[in-house]
């Protein structure tokens, strides 16, 4: 059986902003970096095999900050994005009603349906090859 952790990204400035940064990439933050510090010390005792995180740097930044000192492989896999909101990237997320999102796509994104199915293959490649395994995922809320 594959255990896997999912963590968020640390605290990125659209965060800060209060901005949906969907496929915007977006620093981490001052407090963000440290957020990324804790994370590390928080799994600090767990056995891990393996960190996967987005390609976008507020997820990749926060897995090499927590784990790089440790000796655990770390990929990056661009599935794991945050939901593509297209043009309505770095707006509120109040503006986003995600309710009318379930198959239509935002204007130049992606649907709900569209971001399940691509995060779905990414899980299953993973329960195929780390069965028996012990990962963290570091992803978007």
């Amino acid at each position: 059986m594959l255990t896997i952790y999912f963590s968020p990204h640390a605290q990125s400035t659209d965060n800060e902003a209060g901005r949906a940064s969907g496929h915007a990439d977006v620093p981490l933050t001052a407090h963000g970096r440290e957020e990324a510090q804790k994370l590390g010390t928080d799994y600090a005792t767990y056995t891990l095999d393996a960190i996967f995180n987005s390609d976008l740097q507020r997820a990749s930044i926060t897995g090499q900050i927590a784990f790089s000192a440790r000796n655990i492989p770390l990929f990056t896999d661009a599935r794991l994005r945050e939901f593509d909101y297209g043009k309505m990237t770095q707006c509120s997320p109040k503006d986003l009603a995600l309710e009318t999102r379930i198959t239509e796509p935002f204007p130049d994104g992606e649907s709900i349906t569209m971001a399940v199915r691509r995060v779905g293959d990414f899980l299953r490649e993973v329960l195929r090859a780390y069965d028996g395994k012990t990962i963290v995922v570091i992803g978007h809320t």
